[in-house]
């Protein structure tokens, strides 16, 4: 869609059977919960990994030997702070109680939850039909955390007569724990990981936590919507703990900070519902500022700035670049155009905003290694001369900016293969990943992690223990 800079807007586009598999795949795979995830995350200096798996979080070596310091009994999501020594970590724990997730809430959220419980309850009493279509939430006011909540209020709170209404289903009320949710820093000890301070508790789910080049701020991910497509917002806080600050709502997974520590850039759609109906929202490439010079967060957010117009996809991923151009991942589409036209694969775009009136195409159009449709997330190598490009049914593809050319870095392609982990680099010439090799009876052998570095792959995860594998490379 040809928009110049700053022309994102809050229409929408109908395209009934026109072609759209792209977006329609990346919103599925949102509603769905299934966001990629960075499994691997390596230290600044290279020295070691921290592993962040559905069931724990590890350490390893720089050959892939496993460390004493795990993390288990949580899913986790890390990121390092610049010194190497600490990492910003999502992990869980469980309210099984009211009382134990009311601590969560300030007075007006309490005072809500409440009152949903209560209102929840007097309709369960009168409701006559089938109990497994009863709405807890008709009118989507509730997050998906609130929704926990409601229902640990509504059992511990207003559970009068419930018992007998809700018949067989009462036992699994009864069983029902709440998930919290925390972003909090650890130290990397010799032995250990060491909870040093809780940044945020909350029920919503937490994803994808980057820590600001300077290290005093860290931003994530956070599904708060109240709406049923499952939108994630964009938050920050600072690594001394606070109030957690929402940037942005529906926003793309892949986000970025600038160079300087003090602005954020991300994809949003720039309407306030979700798309039916075969619509397609559009979008804009965002930058705001949310840091004074000294790294301290601002009041109010300035300079919210719509650098560029996008089709907006949840699944887009865009980068800052030390020099302060701006690279994302796009689809490219001219309108008028029949369902023949209609973009098939997405590509990516590098904006300078020192130079604002155009977008220059980054892939070159000869560009023939295929793309993952639903994953438009890519990862530049820390020198910036060469990108990591998720291919589908596990494929991955290495590409050079200056010479235009690819490699592929996984070539063993399985049917119902999937990105297990979103790619990451080691270094600036070694990439890691997670692929599958041609087994001796011609099918792929189970995935492990890898390092590649000119041309040739080495295994890294072949001895790790079974807790460390559970839940991604085995299931």
């Amino acid at each position: 869609m040809d928009l110049a800079p700053g022309e994102a807007t809050s229409r929408r586009i109908t395209m009934n059977t026109m072609h759209r598999t792209i977006i329609l795949a990346a919103l599925t795979a949102l509603a769905g919960g299934c966001l990629p995830e960075k499994r691997i995350c390596w230290s600044p200096d290279g020295s070691r990994a921290a592993v962040a798996t559905p069931t724990g979080l590890y350490l390893i070596d720089a050959t892939g030997k496993a460390l004493p310091p795990r993390l288990t009994g949580t899913p986790a999501r890390c990121d390092w702070f610049p010194d190497g020594k600490r990492l910003a970590v999502v992990h869980t724990a469980r309210a099984g109680k009211w009382s134990d997730a009311e601590p969560l809430f300030d007075k007006a959220g309490r005072d809500r939850i409440e009152r949903h419980a209560k209102d929840a309850h007097e309709r369960l009493l009168a409701y006559s039909g089938s109990l497994d279509d009863f709405k807890l939430d008709p009118h989507d006011e509730l997050s998906p955390g609130d929704e926990g909540a409601v229902l640990l209020c509504l059992r511990d709170r207003h559970a009068e007569k419930l018992k007998e209404k809700l018949g067989d289903k009462w036992s699994d009320l009864e069983k029902l724990q709440a998930t919290v949710w925390k972003l909090s820093v650890f130290t990397v000890e010799a032995d250990a990981f060491k909870e040093q301070k809780a940044l945020y508790r909350g029920l919503n789910e937490i994803h994808a936590p980057a820590v600001s080049p300077n290290g005093r701020n860290i931003a994530f991910l956070m599904n708060s919507s109240k709406r049923e497509d499952n939108t994630i917002s964009l938050f920050v806080v600072t690594a001394e703990g606070g109030e957690a600050r929402q940037v942005a709502e529906s926003v793309a997974v892949g986000y970025d900070w600038s160079p300087d520590s003090r602005s954020l850039v991300f994809i949003r759609g720039t309407t306030d519902a979700p798309p039916r109906d075969g619509s397609i929202d559009l979008g804009s490439l965002t930058t705001v500022v949310v840091c004074d010079e000294a790294g301290a967060l601002l009041k109010e957010w300035a300079q919210r700035t719509d650098r560029v117009g996008v089709l907006f996809s949840p699944m887009l991923g865009a980068r800052w670049l030390r020099d302060g151009r701006l690279i994302f991942s796009s689809v490219e589409v001219t309108l008028p155009a029949t369902s023949r036209d209609m973009p098939q694969a997405w590509t990516m775009f590098v904006l300078d905003p020192r130079m604002p009136a155009s977008v220059t195409r980054v892939l070159g159009r000869d560009f023939s290694e295929a793309v993952e449709p639903s994953l438009g997330l890519f990862e530049t190598s820390p020198d910036e001369a060469q990108v990591l490009l998720p291919g589908p049914q596990g494929a991955l593809s290495l590409y050079e900016f200056a010479s235009g050319q690819t490699q592929s870095l996984v070539d063993v392609i399985d049917a119902k293969g999937k990105s297990l982990s979103l790619p990451c680099w080691r270094s600036a010439q070694e990439a890691c990943f997670v692929g599958r090799q041609q087994g001796k009876d011609g099918k792929p052998s189970a995935p492990e992690v890898w390092l590649w570095k000119a041309g040739k792959a080495t295994c890294i995860s072949a001895d790790w223990p079974k807790e460390m594998r559970e839940g991604w490379l085995d299931k």
